[in-house]
């Protein structure tokens, strides 16, 4: 690393240059679990990282690491976070915290001890993925063996009680997951295959091995490895592969101000088909009620022309089919819709807004004003 620093193996990019953060490891960090809180999670074959003690995992808390209640007693190679906040490390381990024997290759960590995840898994786990229902997919590539079905699955999921198949080894060796937004699965290594929940279905043949999966924004995925081509494309280690149809969200009209500021609207998740659509409306008055509008057919009708409480310059950019009411926090609220998974929706254009209306110590209406609108367009993967 620049500077002569030892043994640096975790760095961070603050837009213009490097800093390390975990320096003198004497073993590998594996990875990373970035938290919503700005907290990072490593695991690995480390045994101490920044000088303090944690065994194969740590916690970055922005300043210092610190032990997770004793950590494991082998090396953590994969994490995941579930819907709830709780992190799922999964790995060659035996152990974790005061957990002897029960915390086979996955535990589950709370954020102050650790517990079991089910039963655990017979063999190392090495890599996770939390499926949109909320399930966790778990990569174990020599196999859990499943008595009443007398087959050898290499993926499993579960949601905490027993698991499931996902998909049956077939003798090559799986590297990678990518859940997908529409509930699907990603699994790479030699090939890339999709399981839709029942069935697996064959994507591409990797000429080589995909080692690592990533979702891009606008909904791609991206594969990295050692590799000469995957599918028909010539790519060399990295490739992106296109959505089918993609999703798309973009702003249009407005925003114009109510009393607590501007209004604005803007996607937190696209519009796929099979999943739900998210979006965070900002600038919200305490005092004030929001609406979300949802339709096929744009307006620009001036507020002021439909309440004599429109605030001038603000205009209704939705013919509403559908209307819901929104609980706001903190001046912000959250939009949701989810869509079939129908392919013939696909394309399909729609419309968002979300109008305020202010009230007085009476109830009457003092305000009437809106977001901007986000021009939807439903994908397909």
């Amino acid at each position: 690393f620049p500077g002569g620093q030892p043994d640096v193996q975790v760095v961070r990019w603050n837009g213009a240059t490097w800093t390390p953060i975990a320096t003198g490891l004497a073993n590998n960090v594996i990875c990373l679990l970035a938290q919503p809180d700005g907290g990072l999670i490593a695991g690995g074959a480390f045994t101490s990282i920044g000088g303090i003690a944690a065994p194969f995992i740590a916690r970055w808390n922005g300043s210092a690491w610190l032990p997770l209640a004793g950590g494991m007693n082998a090396a953590v190679l994969a994490l995941a976070q579930l819907p709830n906040g709780d992190v799922v490390a999964g790995g060659d381990f035996t152990m974790a915290g005061t957990l002897v024997g029960t915390a086979l290759h996955v535990a589950r960590w709370n954020g102050g001890a650790w517990s079991q995840f089910g039963p655990g898994l017979t063999n190392p786990v090495t890599d996770l993925a939390v499926l949109p229902d909320g399930q966790l997919a778990a990569l174990t590539p020599a196999g859990e063996w499943f008595p009443t079905l007398n087959q050898r699955f290499d993926v499993v999921r579960g949601n905490g009680g027993n698991w499931s198949g996902v998909q049956q080894q077939t003798g090559e060796v799986p590297q990678a997951l990518l859940p997908l937004p529409d509930g699907d699965l990603l699994i790479a290594g030699e090939s890339i295959t999709r399981w839709h929940g029942a069935v697996s279905t064959s994507v591409a043949v990797v000429v080589g091995t995909v080692y690592e999966l990533a979702a891009a924004e606008d909904g791609d995925v991206l594969a990295g490895g050692f590799f000469d081509g995957i599918g028909t494309a010539g790519s060399v280690n990295f490739a992106r592969l296109h959505a089918t149809c993609p999703a798309t969200a973009t702003a249009y009209g407005g925003p114009c101000a109510g009393s607590a500021g501007p209004l604005a609207l803007a996607s937190t998740s696209l519009p796929w088909l099979g999943s739900t659509y998210r979006a965070r409306a900002t600038g919200l008055a305490s005092s004030g009620l929001a609406f979300d509008l949802l339709g096929f057919t744009g307006l620009a009708v001036p507020l002021a022309t439909l309440h004599p409480a429109g605030v001038p310059g603000c205009d209704l950019l939705v013919d509403p089919v559908v209307t819901q009411f929104l609980a706001a926090t903190g001046g912000q609220a959250t939009v949701q819709h989810t869509f079939p998974r129908t392919t013939a929706f696909a394309s399909f254009v729609l419309r968002d807004q979300v109008l305020q209306v202010e009230l007085g110590p009476t109830f009457a209406v003092t305000a009437v004003a809106g977001t901007n609108g986000l021009l939807l367009t439903l994908g397909s993967l």
